[in-house]
């Protein structure tokens, strides 16, 4: 899982700078720094609360987060 990614990614899209959503959170710009390159992974309640902030589901939060490597090999159904 991405999750810097998916953090990083949809505070761009609105526009808001790691310190608008860092305080939001409840977080330092730096704690939000590290999540989005990936150096940190961020508490349950924090993608929550980001979530909330960003007013995406958080089913939504995951699905971006995920990464095709977290799937592994995927064998073909056959009917």
């Amino acid at each position: 899982m991405d999750f810097g990614k998916a953090f990083r990614e949809l505070r761009e899209e609105q526009n808001l700078s790691r310190a608008e959503v860092a305080k939001q959170i409840g977080c330092t710009a730096s704690a939000l720094s590290k999540i989005e390159r990936g150096k940190v992974i961020p508490k349950h309640v924090t993608i929550e609360t980001f979530c909330i902030m960003m007013r995406v589901p958080l089913a939504g939060f995951y699905f971006r987060a995920f990464t095709m490597e977290d799937f592994g090999s995927v064998d073909p159904i056959h009917y």
